[in-house]
């Protein structure tokens, strides 16, 4: 389980999330930067554009 706990101006905030991540996932993750408001919407830019796609792909058979 992730668990993370911020602050800001006064106020607590607490999110807790089950994973499978090892530990060295997890500090590894923690030095990273923050994903941005610009790479969320790139993402869902593309997947808009090409759901059809990646439905398809989920759905063919594992090789």
């Amino acid at each position: 389980m992730l668990a993370l706990m911020t602050d800001h101006q006064g106020w607590v905030s607490t999110v807790g999330l089950v994973t499978d991540l090892e530990i060295s996932d997890a500090m590894r993750l923690a030095e990273r930067n923050p994903v941005g408001s610009d790479e969320c919407i790139h993402l869902y830019q593309i997947f808009n554009q090409q759901s059809q796609k990646f439905c398809e792909w989920l759905m063919s058979p594992a090789p």
